[in-house]
């Protein structure tokens, strides 16, 4: 590789213009923001994100952008400054666990990004008088979250496992590439900002199942925003902060390091993209998937399974559920490192405990974010469940995939092997369900009304000549 990998990122996210785009990548991209969008509301009115709202209100600045989903909450604000925009409503895209997955590097890559970029859009019109338009937006869409990927390829899997939240970690950098588009940056102010943007990686793992990993997404699209402002006004950093000696990979990749190749991959990908569909290079953010269920996402198998046992045994009552005997579960290896909380005490807990997903699964028959209230997790019928679940870790079995044996009393055994979870790659959310799943987030916020019109500008993005009005809407 000719050039330093952060001077290359640089070039390459402030060049990217939406006519160099394929089809397949502006389609992946809307259903990325379609989906966040609809975990931002989600969020919204979360506990988590009330308390961020009343601690940071009397530092709020000037109130140029929106607070998503707060224009009908008595006595909440519904704008404040920039960098506070995006931090509550990163936190919000984040809080019920409910949004999408990178399956390779496990990055949530989208929340940061589009509440960044959204509340840009609002900053820009107000401060500068420049109107953001739908395609502009998802250029530095992909831009972000492009680049945060492949940083998260390079550094994968050695990274997350050694206890760093890596959305939380490679997000302001994502952030700083996409604020650099959407700002229109030179290469070094955007190589600068993706540099400043490293040196503040956000998250360690031990706060899974508490309001501060929410935070790390919001507070990672603070500082992304932060480190394209500071590089906008002549901020200097390391222009090897990546790959350089003592730089982001080598200090927190643990050991793997294909930085390289990644970002050598990333600058053929528009040279290529332009050529003939047939043999066309498969972006990463193609590769995202959207969640059906809002917790960690290795859970998401047993879920599927338990789901499908519970209508098959109609267990409608407490009484059909007095009859399970045993149910046993196959997991893959990182289910019970990353959600093995045997008696989660709330909603937060429960979003990284296999057992409860598998007791709510079977006791319930759905997974949606009531299931994950902190009422639900002390539930009768689904404690009765979660205490006869025993989870065993199977070498052989996919993180995607899981088997779960339900034994009744009097010995009848049923088996359900779920090879692909519903969301993931090979059984992936259609638009349909991306739709069902948005309006059962944004009309207890908004309304029928106002849920459909939003969500129908979220489709048409590419169409939209202001995305701050976009932003306002979903007040």
């Amino acid at each position: 590789m000719t050039g330093m990998a952060t001077q290359q990122l640089g070039r390459w996210a402030s060049s990217l213009d939406y006519l160099s785009l394929p089809q397949p990548v502006i389609e992946a991209a809307i259903r990325s923001f379609q989906n966040s969008l609809g975990s931002i509301l989600g969020g919204s009115n979360h506990p988590t994100t009330q308390r961020t709202i009343k601690a940071l209100q009397p530092l709020f600045g000037d109130r140029k952008c929106t607070i998503i989903g707060h224009a009908e909450l008595s006595g909440s604000a519904v704008s404040c400054d920039l960098q506070h925009a995006a931090l509550i409503n990163g936190i919000a895209s984040h809080v019920h666990d409910y949004d999408d997955t990178h399956l390779h590097t496990v990055i949530h890559p989208a929340g940061a990004v589009v509440v960044s970029l959204l509340a840009l859009a609002e900053y820009l019109k107000l401060e500068e008088g420049r109107i953001v338009s739908g395609k502009d937006f998802i250029t530095a869409l992909v831009a972000g979250i492009e680049i945060g990927l492949r940083i998260g390829n390079a550094v994968s899997p050695k990274h997350y496992d050694e206890g760093w939240h890596i959305t939380g970690t490679v997000s302001p950098m994502a952030v700083a590439a996409a604020s650099s588009n959407l700002l229109r940056l030179t290469p070094e102010q955007t190589a600068n900002a993706i540099s400043i943007a490293s040196t503040q990686p956000v998250g360690v793992r031990v706060h899974f199942g508490t309001d501060t990993k929410p935070f790390h997404v919001g507070r990672a699209a603070q500082n992304g925003i932060l480190a394209a402002m500071l590089a906008k006004g002549g901020f200097t950093a390391a222009p090897d902060a990546l790959e350089g000696r003592r730089g982001w990979v080598e200090v927190l990749g643990n050991g793997s390091n294909t930085l390289s190749e990644q970002v050598n991959q990333l600058l053929q990908l528009s040279e290529k993209s332009q050529s003939s569909a047939v043999g066309r290079e498969i972006w990463e953010i193609e590769k995202n998937t959207f969640k059906p269920f809002p917790c960690g996402i290795v859970i998401h198998p047993t879920i599927d399974a338990c789901v499908q046992l519970h209508k098959e045994h109609d267990l409608q009552n407490i009484k059909d559920l007095d009859k399970i005997d045993s149910v046993h579960l196959r997991v893959h290896p990182l289910v019970l490192d990353l959600t093995g909380k045997k008696s989660p005490k709330d909603g937060l807990e429960a979003k990284f405990s296999v057992y409860h997903g598998a007791a709510i699964g079977l006791a319930l028959g759905s997974a949606t974010p009531a299931e994950y209230e902190d009422n639900i997790v002390n539930d009768k019928r689904v404690l009765t469940v979660r205490a006869k679940v025993t989870a065993e870790v199977d070498e052989t079995v996919h993180s995607d995939e899981a088997i779960v044996t339900l034994t009744m009393q009097g010995g009848v055994r049923n088996e359900k092997h779920v090879e692909h979870a519903v969301g993931s790659l090979d059984r992936p959310m259609t638009n349909e369900e991306l739709h069902e799943k948005f309006m059962s987030q944004a009309i207890p916020v908004l309304g029928k009304e106002r849920a459909t019109e939003v969500e129908s500008m979220a489709w048409e993005i590419c169409d939209v000549r202001d995305v701050a009005r976009l932003a306002k809407a979903a007040r």
